[in-house]
């Protein structure tokens, strides 16, 4: 079992405001070095 990783909340209004601009979740994953893309989703629920 690896670690949990804890995103900042920078980061995670990054990947948030780049997903509300219509950038895909890969893309965002690749840029801001996200493991999963279903983070994205949980950011954006959570905000």
């Amino acid at each position: 079992m690896g670690k949990k990783r804890v995103y900042s909340y920078e980061l995670k209004m990054m990947a948030i405001e780049r997903r509300l601009a219509g950038v895909p979740k890969k893309q965002i994953q690749e840029e801001l070095g996200i493991k999963n893309d279903t983070q994205i989703e949980t950011f954006t629920v959570s905000f």
